[in-house]
């Protein structure tokens, strides 16, 4: 899982299309085996597939255990699709299951999953009631990894209240537990939660420490998906502190991994990061385009939570450039598809998007407003998703600017250091390969990296790429 996902996932269905007669329930673990690659890597149209196959022959054999093993998996796939209710009906069936098997543990973890659900619909009372209830449970199994894992939770639910100082006290309680267990996953887990919060007070260099440590933590156990999440947290960091360079040089190592991994749904939030800094930079072409194509992976995946984020963003893009009627259009759509699939904006979100309307409302009137709000609200996923893109598209660059920005400068107009730098970047390689080559700190690396972008006036590794197999050093 860490790292290899296209391997395992290949492996796993060859190994399942060449058995014989393997037994059902080594089938089924086999089946859920390649699911949870599959989600890691954001396919969960094949991760749903090889579940409901896991459950059938759960079934077929009266495999308890294994029937609420998939029904949980089912349930983790819906949770993914903001498909809250089919994922909290899903999860209330596996928690009637494990007490009817009296599986404490199970209980406890289904617990775990109703909260979960519960604070993403915005009824945090019953989210942390349930969440007490996890607590309570692995406390009497002396679970300290449950324990965990409930304490970061009650955390987090604190957090999406906007109670930042209870939701530090809780994080930091579950990271002394894991940080005693020797978790290093877990440690980097906490960190990163800890970081989000201390991002939420405004204080980002205590969230770069942060996750700094986090990134230390994955390197250390070889966890390239997490290293690709940490690079893209500090790349978020450095936006906020002023140096874009090094964000985009961070959130830029942190796609090409997601992409080597595999990663769509990583991939999706770099891309989607890249464009908020664009945005706040004033370039609206870059954003637009970078919107569009993170827009797209996102429906592709049919992660409806950031499909409506997306949707808004756009409608923020638009109103930004005085295109008023889409923008109200855009953030009704928005908000009808957070409300059918129960999305609950955290307490700082909503104060922002609240804002955002006011602004769009002030500009064309009440009138206008309304009309165009109605016909947003009435668009399906589908509709709402093609009109955000075609705003995009069209405030996006043209292909022909492009190619005009890759030929900015040629290759004599370069120092020695940065043609040492291009062929590594052009090869995909990350910035800590480029370091260990230089002999360098990674640190340099991405300074490197970001002053060769400046240089030929690009925003993207993938531009350097198309620079030099036109200007071959």
């Amino acid at each position: 899982m860490r790292g290899h996902l296209e391997e395992g996932r290949r492996w796993i269905g060859e190994s399942l299309a060449q058995a014989g007669q393997v037994p059902a329930h080594l089938r089924a673990r086999a089946l859920s085996g390649g699911g949870a690659l599959a989600v890691a890597q954001g396919d969960l149209e094949c991760a749903q597939a090889w579940y409901e196959e896991a459950l059938a022959l759960s079934r077929g054999i009266g495999d308890k255990h294994g029937i609420a093993e998939a029904l949980s998996e089912l349930g983790l796939v819906a949770h993914f699709r903001s498909e809250h209710g089919r994922s909290a009906a899903l999860h209330e069936e596996v928690l009637l299951l494990y007490r009817g098997l009296g599986d404490e543990r199970g209980v406890a973890d289904g617990f775990i999953w109703l909260a979960r659900l519960a604070r993403e619909r915005g009824d945090y009372d019953q989210a942390t009631q349930l969440s007490e209830e996890s607590l309570r449970a692995y406390q009497k199994l002396g679970d300290d990894r449950g324990i965990a894992e409930s304490l970061d939770d009650q955390g987090t639910i604190g957090r999406d209240r906007g109670e930042y100082a209870r939701a530090r006290e809780l994080y930091e309680r579950s990271l002394q537990l894991r940080r005693r267990l020797g978790d290093k996953q877990g440690v980097a887990y906490c960190l990163d939660k800890l970081g989000l919060v201390a991002q939420f007070e405004g204080e980002y260099g205590r969230a770069r420490e942060l996750y700094e440590e986090s990134l230390g933590l994955r390197r250390d156990i070889g966890d390239r998906w997490g290293i690709a999440s940490s690079l893209s947290k500090l790349g978020d960091v450095a936006r906020h502190l002023g140096d874009l360079a090094q964000a985009v040089a961070l959130q830029e190592e942190s796609l090409a991994m997601r992409r080597g991994l595999g990663d769509k749904w990583g991939a999706a939030l770099s891309l989607y990061s890249r464009a908020e800094y664009e945005r706040e930079q004033a370039s609206l072409d870059q954003a637009a385009a970078l919107y569009a194509k993170s827009l797209r992976l996102f429906h592709q995946l049919a992660y409806r939570w950031w499909e409506s984020a997306g949707i808004a963003s756009v409608a923020c893009l638009a109103s930004l450039q005085g295109k008023w009627t889409d923008a109200a259009r855009l953030y009704a759509a928005a908000q009808a598809l957070g409300e059918a699939s129960s999305i609950v904006l955290p307490a700082a979100d909503r104060a922002e998007r609240d804002l955002q309307l006011a602004r769009v409302r002030a500009a064309i009137g009440c009138r206008m407003f309304l009309a165009a709000w109605t016909e947003g609200q009435a668009l399906g996923v589908d509709q709402a998703v093609q009109q955000a893109l075609s705003v995009a598209e069209a405030s996006a660059v043209s292909q022909s600017a492009i190619e005009a920005a890759v030929r900015v400068a040629d290759a004599a107009s370069l120092s020695p250091r940065q043609r040492e730098i291009a062929q590594p970047v052009a090869k995909g390689w990350t910035n800590r390969e480029i370091a260990t080559a230089l002999g360098a700190s990674p640190r340099t690396a991405d300074t490197h990296v970001g002053r060769l972008l400046r240089r030929l006036g690009l925003r993207s590794r993938e531009q350097i790429a198309e620079w030099l197999a036109r200007n071959p050093i």
